[in-house]
């Protein structure tokens, strides 16, 4: 199917399904066409490019079109945002051809996303400018070009945004994946695997992981979440750089039932019962991951979460 067309269906199809995540109308909404890589290529030659694993076409400049391959993040259509944006980035930065001046557009283009307060209705332009920052403070990690300020300043963002999130749709056969959790948890991961990061941020970073763990309004994680959660968690602990004293203060914080007095309540409460789920779920993820593992600081936290899990009714 068209692309543009594919496109005009997905918006009807969403404006007919009427999401309540946000409390706007269809007047709010602008049904642009799609436009992320318009002025690079047609859209044609965009999901040619997708089929051939984005080997990058003579006269094609890379730091263009990652300039705009990045606007794809607020797309409709799944496909022009998934596997054509953050699919061809993400080629084009793990195969070290973007520049630094692009990457630090990027990095600022993608946290200015992050930060906005903006209403947005389809709920899909944060989700995937965390997916795609995550892969451009990768390329940090692996070639470091960030000053400590700037590296501070993604981790500052990254804790915000994964504690702001309450938006938690996975996905749909409408308009795809948004996967906020999963996504920012995809950023934190990045930055604690990064040897620049001090102890102080991945503290920040990790009591802003645990922040989602329960989630929020009762919602129950049924895509994967409590795994991408727990992957920045178990990389944390290898870093060597978290106290004991502060892992004992994470999970003290994860096993607490507040605002009940026992966990036994949560059964009687709709929200309750959804924190509960995913804290278990999250617990069971960390015990199931790291089964078998003889490294001392592995097998201490796989003790935590079997200790945590056997806190749970």
């Amino acid at each position: 199917m068209n692309t543009f067309v594919k496109h005009l269906l997905i918006s009807a199809s969403l404006i007919g399904f009427g999401h309540s995540a946000q409390a706007q109308t269809e007047d709010d909404v602008s049904l642009d066409p799609p436009t992320c890589i318009s002025d690079t290529m047609s859209l044609e030659a965009a999901e040619d490019l997708a089929q051939n694993g984005f080997a990058i076409p003579e006269g094609v400049s890379v730091d263009a079109l990652a300039l705009e391959l990045s606007d794809c993040i607020g797309e409709l259509d799944p496909f022009l945002r998934d596997e054509i944006g953050y699919t061809g980035l993400s080629k084009l930065l793990r195969d070290g051809a973007v520049e630094q001046a692009t990457l630090r557009q990027l990095l600022e283009y993608y946290s200015t996303e992050l930060q906005t307060s903006s209403p947005d209705f389809w709920g899909i332009k944060k989700p995937f400018a965390a997916l795609n920052l995550s892969e451009v403070v990768r390329v940090d990690r692996i070639s470091p070009y960030l000053s400590a300020e700037e590296r501070a300043a993604v981790v500052e963002t990254t804790s915000t945004y994964m504690r702001s999130i309450r938006d938690y749709r996975g996905f749909s056969d409408e308009d795809g994946w948004r996967h906020g959790v999963a996504h920012a948890a995809d950023l934190a991961l990045q930055l604690v695997l990064n040897d620049q990061i001090t102890p102080s941020q991945i503290a920040l970073l990790l009591e802003a992981v645990v922040s989602q763990v329960p989630a929020t309004n009762g919602h129950g994680y049924v895509y994967g979440e409590y795994d991408r959660l727990a992957r920045p968690v178990i990389y944390a602990v290898l870093s060597g750089k978290v106290s004991d004293v502060e892992w004992e203060r994470l999970f003290d914080i994860l096993s607490r039932p507040d605002p009940l007095e026992s966990w036994q309540d949560a059964f009687k409460s709709e929200d309750a019962l959804g924190r509960l789920h995913n804290t278990k779920l999250f617990a069971y993820s960390l015990m199931a991951t790291l089964d078998g593992q003889e490294r001392p600081e592995l097998v201490s936290l796989r003790e935590r979460a079997k200790m945590l899990a056997s806190e749970l009714p």
